[in-house]
């Protein structure tokens, strides 16, 4: 387990990520009333990805309608008393999995966070042998010869989207070299998006991925390859080819943080 913090301020990292909405690695709980709740996610959390629980947190609507989460604060138990449940209940797992507890000050509010990493010995069950895992659409019970079925098919497009991101982030900044240049340069070398369209395409495991991140993705890989397609039509005519690298430095950033995204969620 990691070195636990106990009434730091909340960092702005985890101030963003309570300002959204609950997602595959976010989870909200009001209270530790919910304690079943609790442990329920954080065996979902470490058969998927991981993921970060926020105690002292609700979710609600805003104005426009949009989920947010909204920090009540924790008062019960302490936060000696906290922690020491958060381990024991890591501790009674089957295989026991790896948290750490941190417990943080916004204003005069308490927010505990119980921050689960990915198992290395999936699928891990609760003492009862409850099976869980995680997906877009929240905490998934299910069998466990179908689960470890699950996660065997996940680790392959995980593996897949890891190898296709980390090419596509070192490709993409040549491209840009490429494009900044004076006068710009041509590359033959087009973005990948064949691990995403798989994933995209198995209804079963695509809900374990942000499909939103891996749309957008998609989405700015096909403008990206056109963009570059076009500049090297255009030939050595760099002033009428300006425009599609003008646009190709245009989308570099968005689409580099899309990708980044996608990494930090799977690492």
């Amino acid at each position: 387990m990691d070195d636990d913090k106990y009434g730091q301020t909340l960092p702005t990292e985890l101030k963003e990520e309570i300002s959204s909405h609950e997602k595959l690695r976010v989870e909200f709980k009001e209270s530790y009333a919910v304690s079943k709740e609790i442990q329920e996610t954080m065996i979902s959390f470490t058969n998927a990805v991981g993921g970060r629980i926020y105690i002292g947190v609700r979710e609600i609507s805003n104005e426009s309608g949009v989920r947010i989460g909204e920090i009540v604060g924790v008062t019960s138990p302490d936060i000696s008393q906290a922690a020491s449940n958060a381990r024991q209940w890591a501790g009674s797992f089957r295989p026991k999995i790896d948290i750490s507890f941190n417990s943080y000050q916004e204003e005069k509010n308490r927010v505990d966070v119980i921050e689960v990493k990915e198992s290395t010995q999936k699928p891990v069950c609760s003492s009862a042998g409850l099976y869980k895992i995680r997906s877009s659409d929240g905490n998934t019970g299910i069998d466990p010869a179908l689960l470890r079925q699950m996660i065997v098919g996940f680790e392959s497009f995980k593996a897949a989207i890891i190898l296709e991101c980390t090419e596509n982030l070192t490709l993409l900044q040549a491209i840009y070299t490429h494009a900044v240049s004076t006068p710009p340069q041509t590359s033959l070398n087009e973005l990948s998006y064949s691990a995403i369209d798989s994933i995209l395409a198995n209804g079963t495991l695509s809900s374990f991925f942000d499909i939103k991140i891996l749309i957008a993705i998609r989405r700015l890989c096909i403008q990206m390859n056109k963009l570059l397609n076009f500049a090297i039509t255009a030939g050595g005519v760099v002033i009428e080819a300006k425009v599609f690298y003008d646009k190709i430095i245009e989308i570099h950033p968005n689409l580099k943080r899309e990708i980044e995204n996608v990494l930090l969620t799977l690492f």
